[in-house]
């Protein structure tokens, strides 16, 4: 059972992968990065903000394990995924510059988070996906699982329409 679930999670990866790098050549979240600069720019809410601030930490996390667990393992589908965490990173950084929201991220080096949850989650995660390949896979597929609840509730809770165009291209380059 636990080789059939390694299995199913690196499928769902790698397509995830293959998709990411559609999109470096023009797709979903190219596409809705030039729709956010050519909208203005409305106003967020303190719960907007808030959602922005965790959003650009979470993205961190996600780029960070996978970094860690493709140190550990040496599989390159860990590598394709923390690219595509990092671009969703900048994407989250370029809404946080436009606004004047302080970066949380700052200058802090792999595994290092201003949010202390986020901390503590990365030593869990990584520690875990160390175990086994297929652990690390099943970390991975925790890491999606808990980014696109995130990323959901803060597309449900918004009315922002730069918020709107950026949470809907990650669900759906994460699809």
């Amino acid at each position: 059972m636990r080789k059939l679930m390694a299995v199913v999670i690196t499928g769902a990866m790698l397509a995830g992968a293959t998709a990411q790098a559609q999109m470096r050549r023009g797709g979903v979240v190219t596409g809705s990065c030039a729709r956010m600069t050519a909208t203005p720019a409305g106003t967020l809410d303190a719960a907007e903000t808030a959602g922005l601030v965790f959003t650009r930490e979470e993205e961190k996390l996600a780029r960070d394990v996978y970094l860690a667990l493709h140190e550990t393992w040496q599989a390159a589908v860990f590598v394709q995924i923390a690219g595509a965490e990092q671009r969703h990173m900048d994407a989250t950084k370029g809404l946080l510059d436009r606004y004047g929201i302080a970066d949380p991220v700052g200058a802090n080096p792999v595994g290092v988070f201003a949010d202390p949850k986020l901390a503590s989650l990365y030593v869990e995660l990584v520690a875990k996906g160390r175990v086994s390949l297929a652990d690390a896979l099943t970390v991975g597929a925790t890491i999606e699982d808990l980014d696109l609840a995130d990323v959901d509730a803060l597309a449900a809770a918004s009315e922002n329409a730069d918020l709107d165009l950026a949470t809907t291209a990650v669900l759906r380059a994460s699809v």
